[in-house]
């Protein structure tokens, strides 16, 4: 009986220091992530701008960096909103160590109002004379080529695909087909 006791105490006391330990570990890795978010960036004479087009742009940067943590691949991926790239885009009109940008493209899954938005504030941009130049390596899309429209080049990839099918606007006319639904149901 007492060695079953002595048994329980230590898996006890292990499970207790083991909570203990794991409790410790993640908040250090959440402080670092923290830490890790809040330094600035330091620009060099003569940068450029890189605006990706092909990952997902929300409208809203999220402010809590555990969002940004992908628990399964333990890697942190920030996640810039629209109104932090418009922001930096404005900030890199009137920045003298920003030569100009360029639009590194792909597919874009955002939607047409962001590519919008993001053609306006090129268009800004543009207005300080700086350049804009728009790259794609495997595809171009349509969205992705709304935006390029406000660059002073677009170069492509010899092996890339340019994706257009045109914009089209339809309207459809219901009457006659729910004349013929309501008189079926009769």
């Amino acid at each position: 009986m007492k060695s079953f006791l002595k048994m329980t105490l230590a898996v006890i006391v292990g499970l207790i220091l083991t909570g203990i330990l794991f409790f410790v570990i993640m908040l250090s890795v959440i402080s670092g992530i923290a830490a890790a978010g809040s330094k600035p960036a330091e620009i060099s004479e003569k940068s450029v701008l890189v605006l990706k087009t092909g990952t997902n742009i929300p409208d809203r940067t999220k402010s809590n960096p555990l969002s940004m943590l992908d628990p399964f691949s333990m890697t942190f991926t920030p996640e810039a909103g629209l109104n932090d790239i418009l922001k930096n885009v404005r900030k890199a009109a009137s920045d003298d160590k920003i030569s100009g940008i360029l639009i590194d493209n792909g597919i874009m899954r955002s939607g047409w109002a962001t590519a919008d938005e993001l053609r306006i504030a090129l268009k800004e941009f543009k207005k300080s004379g700086k350049f804009i130049y728009a790259y794609s390596d495997y595809v171009l899309m349509q969205e992705s080529y709304f935006i390029s429209t406000a660059a002073d080049a677009i170069w492509l990839n010899p092996t890339s695909m340019f994706d257009f099918k045109g914009l089209a606007a339809e309207v459809t006319f219901y009457k006659d087909a729910l004349k013929n639904l309501a008189s079926m149901c009769r």
